[in-house]
């Protein structure tokens, strides 16, 4: 049992925890995932109560390597997933009363796209312009950027420049389409951050690396508290980018 502070934070870690063991097909073991979303209490260093009883049916209404999710929890995260969610239906779970909905977490496809439809992409992550007046928070920028190589990276199928070979575009002016040719780069995702006291904007474009055509584009605002999940939202939306043209 794992316990988490937020329904978001929960499904990102099984999202990846279930895609990692299956891209090891790694037959021997197969995890079966209950999430649900409530209160608990705590005693002598263990939760307790209907939450974590809830979850621990849902485990058994999972399908291996599956993930099995409740209303509550469906509620929470429908539109803050890259994972595309089915519903399951009403079931009845053992010492429950009554039936609740389940929902099935589909991690073979991103937003609707097969996985497999990302082989052999390769994208380049620039450096997000800091649009701070604080000068220091040219260093936070940096971090978000590292940040979304890294958890791009560990998504199958899609080449990720390394960070050494993009901050030089920092400073460098030039077209998308130069970057992408001197990367050898199918697409190019560029944008910028403003921080202002606890509060912080992303803003993000995926970019066609010969046409630069605009792909994808997305805001984000944010309290800095929820930097980690905000990250791993963002990769997961431009996981889910268009086929490029003449690709």
């Amino acid at each position: 049992m794992l316990r988490f502070e937020s329904a978001l934070d929960a499904l990102l870690f099984a999202g990846e925890l279930q895609r990692r063991i299956i891209a090891k097909n790694e037959k021997r073991l197969q995890l079966r995932i209950g999430i649900h979303v409530g209160d608990v209490v705590e005693r002598g260093g263990d939760v307790l109560g209907d939450t974590v009883n809830i979850a621990s049916r849902l485990v058994g209404a999972s399908s291996p390597s599956g993930i099995c999710i409740s209303q509550q929890t469906y509620d929470q995260v429908k539109s803050k997933l890259p994972y595309r969610i089915d519903e399951v239906g009403e079931a009845t779970l053992k010492h429950l009363k009554g039936p609740i909905k389940l929902y099935k977490v589909i991690l073979g496809e991103i937003e609707g796209r097969k996985l497999g439809e990302h082989e052999n992409k390769r994208i380049a992550v620039l450096p997000l312009h800091n649009l701070s007046n604080d000068l220091r928070d040219v260093y936070f920028a940096d971090g978000i950027t590292e940040e979304v190589i890294t958890t791009l990276a560990n998504l199958p199928g899609l080449g990720v420049i390394a960070r050494g070979s993009v901050m030089k575009y920092r400073e460098e002016m030039k077209r998308i389409s130069e970057i992408a040719s001197e990367l050898d780069v199918d697409v190019v995702l560029e944008g910028s951050v403003r921080k202002a006291g606890n509060k912080v904007r992303i803003t993000s474009q995926l970019i066609d690396g010969k046409t630069e055509e605009l792909l994808w584009s997305g805001i984000y605002d944010a309290e800095m508290t929820d930097l980690f999940a905000l990250q791993a939202e963002i990769a997961g939306k431009i996981a889910s980018f268009p086929e490029t043209k003449g690709s």
